[in-house]
């Protein structure tokens, strides 16, 4: 089976391979970037919580997940509240030096009845896994980068 121009054009795209996937990995990203519109979307599980993957690979999506849950800190409900959502929500900017705004992913975690918190997420290409670069619980500067405030997620969920 050969792939046409336009699927070998969405797996080669640098937002597809700045994930660092195998090509079976681009290949999932890139059928659910490109059906995105559409509502392409997987679940996976970490920590005992459900993860909803919105136009993201189930690899990459448990990872962001992962990170979320560790950042909320004392933030973070004992057991398990609803479903986190993550995300691809395409380039981001500014970040900071040590992340990859190319491909970025925002984070949404129930930590309360009534109350969700949203983490903006990003590759670490040095360091390896991802970095949270800003969010709903981050305020001023990140990390003291001078790179301006810290971004915002988009309220848009699927």
């Amino acid at each position: 089976m050969s792939a046409t121009l336009a699927e070998k054009q969405v797996l080669e795209h640098p937002s597809i391979r700045s994930f660092g996937l195998d090509s079976v990995g681009r290949i999932a990203t890139g059928i659910c970037l490109a059906a995105a519109l559409v509502g392409c979307t997987t679940t996976v599980t970490t920590d005992g919580w459900t993860v909803s993957c919105l136009g993201t690979a189930p690899d990459v999506c448990r990872s962001a997940a992962s990170l979320a849950l560790n950042n909320l800190a004392r933030s973070r409900p004992r057991d398990p509240i609803g479903t986190i959502t993550i995300v691809a929500r395409g380039p981001c900017a500014p970040v900071p030096d040590w992340a990859d705004g190319s491909m970025c992913l925002d984070a949404h975690v129930r930590i309360a009845a009534g109350r969700e918190v949203c983490l903006v997420i990003a590759r670490r290409p040095a360091l390896g896994g991802y970095g949270q670069v800003g969010g709903d619980e981050v305020s001023g500067q990140l990390g003291g980068t001078g790179q301006g405030p810290a971004l915002r997620c988009m309220r848009a969920r699927g």
